[in-house]
């Protein structure tokens, strides 16, 4: 064997003792204590392996001893589980009048969540004000700063792949772009920007893995779109794919702020349904469950042209549609009424069973940011 095919070699075996080390490690962090046997029969591994990768991520402090099997007879066996707070994320959902702010887990699971009532304004003393949300969350959660891994920060703008720069920020109002570096002059962790309905649409497949493919279709003040295919994001060749709240409903229809006409966004955004209640999106589901007549015409109209542009989405991606932000969390209540809607006007099928509502229902958005950071970790391991 020559020097080339030796490296090669290594190389795979290399590679191999990765892999198994990451699927012991996420089998443990996904699932329940697991003894060794249960390893092996479910990983197929051989003993030796297993015994050798749950010695060496329990000294990486990534995994402990949980207790013991319950006796079956014999010698009870030990059980293993992840040391979940081992590292954290933060995640921060800027909206234009508000921020979210979530402390995670490395199972995407929330530690600590605030609110900050603050008018998105690009200044120092607003980034500034960040930084301090950023800091009060994690001494309020007790998380330990060496072992938080950045902070991701979800915004309703197109945004480049690297996370730092953002533009088209017009659902912000006020501003063209934002550049990372604004905020990390205040915060004291890696930062990153993150488009929100991306980091939704990730929340919810880690909260939701068996979803497979999957369109998420995000309706909140504003609209957005996200496809995973093979268990990845699908970007477009300039980060600008699923953009469904611009797509056209109706010809000549109402004035978008985008400067076009009839745009998806005009009619199944959450702003045609607070048009009745002075922009309080909850007082009008109130009053839709009390069944208010202006309420119950108004979503009638909003069903309609939210069923046209699932049956849009779903003709082009023929995929599961998974309804989340504001209003889709919303829907369960409704969903019959909506897919009895889209059955009608598919031409393949009598029920329209792919439609689903989301999973990931508090402060997706801002989980879905920090799982950006929790998921390279978990990807390094």
């Amino acid at each position: 064997m020559n020097s080339e095919e030796s490296n090669s070699v290594k190389t795979v075996a290399m590679d191999l003792k990765r892999l198994n080390r990451r699927r012991i490690y996420n089998l443990l962090r996904n699932g329940r204590a697991c003894s060794r046997r249960d390893i092996v029969m479910q990983l197929n591994l051989s003993l030796p392996t297993v015994v050798q990768n749950l010695n060496e991520l329990s000294e990486d402090g990534l995994i402990c001893e949980a207790g013991q099997q319950t006796k079956t007879g014999g010698r009870r066996a030990k059980t293993y589980t992840s040391v979940n707070d081992f590292r954290t994320a933060i995640g921060l959902d800027v909206t234009p009048h508000e921020v979210a702010a979530v402390a995670v887990d490395l199972c995407g699971h929330i530690l600590a969540r605030k609110r900050l009532k603050v008018p998105f304004v690009r200044t120092a003393d607003y980034y500034r004000q960040l930084g301090r949300l950023v800091d009060d969350l994690v001494l309020n959660a007790g998380l330990a700063a060496a072992h938080v891994l950045g902070v991701g920060i979800s915004v309703p703008c197109l945004t480049e792949k690297d996370g730092t720069h953002s533009y088209y920020c017009k659902a912000l109002g006020g501003t063209d772009e934002l550049f990372a570096g604004d905020f990390a002059e205040y915060i004291s962790f890696p930062v990153r920007l993150c488009h929100d309905t991306d980091t939704s649409a990730f929340a919810e497949s880690w909260a939701w893995p068996e979803h497979g493919d999957f369109f998420y279709l995000m309706l909140s003040n504003s609209i957005g779109g996200a496809v995973f295919i093979n268990g990845d994001l699908y970007n477009g060749d300039n980060c600008r794919s699923c953009e469904v709240g611009h797509t056209q409903l109706v010809q000549n229809g109402e004035p978008c702020y985008c400067g076009r006409f009839g745009c998806a966004d005009c009619y199944c955004s959450a702003k045609p349904l607070v048009k009745l209640t002075g922009g309080d999106l909850a007082e009008f589901f109130r009053r839709l469950e009390e069944k208010d007549p202006a309420a119950r015409d108004l979503w009638q109209k909003y069903l309609n042209y939210l069923a046209q542009l699932i049956h849009n989405i779903h003709m082009l991606y023929d995929c599961r549609v998974v309804l989340g932000g504001q209003i889709g969390q919303r829907l369960d209540g409704y969903l019959d009424t909506l897919c009895a809607k889209l059955a009608a006007m598919d031409p393949f099928i009598q029920n329209a069973d792919y439609v689903s509502v989301c999973k990931a229902k508090v402060e997706s958005a801002a989980v879905g940011a920090a799982i950006s950071f929790i998921g390279e970790y978990v990807s390094s391991i």
